[in-house]
């Protein structure tokens, strides 16, 4: 998926460009993420402090997925993307809000993992919501790309909603999820 995102963003030009710039760091981010987490489940030492090296990975994916919605070109409005930034972060913030209560209300302990995971998965589900207003308002030729992104965050976000719900963020994950997950990132 970087690889793929890494060449569209060679073929694209102006806005389209950096915005898969911006998909091609976060799946960058991701992969790592992805690779020390797999590796330390395996068996493998973990570098520095355990597992939540992995975490770090996987934050650079929702941030820089934000900069990519805020870049698709969809539209002639300057002051579109502020009015987005400011509307996905209230959805964000609310959806973390909400998925914590989750994780509060379904277990005795909270873990650092299980936290972070309600966390990312709140943003995912939050850049869903972002994805589905850039598509509605953009025009008709440009809607392709976001509706994917959309798709691909609601994949991941569901993934995680299930991961947190079954309350095993440091365990390895469930086929369910890790397929939530892959589905999400080949969208």
């Amino acid at each position: 998926a970087t690889g793929c995102a890494a060449g569209a963003a060679k073929g694209s030009r102006r806005g389209q460009r950096m915005a898969w710039l911006a998909v091609t760091i976060g799946l960058s981010g991701w992969t790592t993420g992805a690779a020390i987490w797999w590796y330390v489940a395996a068996g493998g030492s973990a570098p520095v402090s355990g597992t939540s090296v992995a975490e770090i990975g996987y934050c650079v994916l929702p941030i820089f997925a934000l900069a990519a919605g805020l870049l698709v070109p969809s539209r002639d409005d300057s002051r579109f993307g502020l009015g987005l930034l400011l509307d996905g972060l209230i959805v964000a913030a609310s959806l973390v809000e909400a998925v914590g209560a989750l994780v509060i209300s379904t277990t005795a302990s909270v873990s650092f993992p299980r936290v972070l995971m309600a966390i990312f998965t709140g943003c995912y589900l939050g850049l869903f919501v972002m994805a589905m207003v850039v598509t509605q308002r953009a025009e008709t030729g440009r809607r392709l790309s976001p509706a994917l992104l959309g798709m691909g965050f609601a994949l991941i976000g569901g993934a995680g909603f299930i991961r947190v719900w079954h309350g095993s963020p440091p365990e390895t994950p469930r086929t369910i999820v890790t397929l939530g997950w892959v589905c999400g990132i080949y969208v």
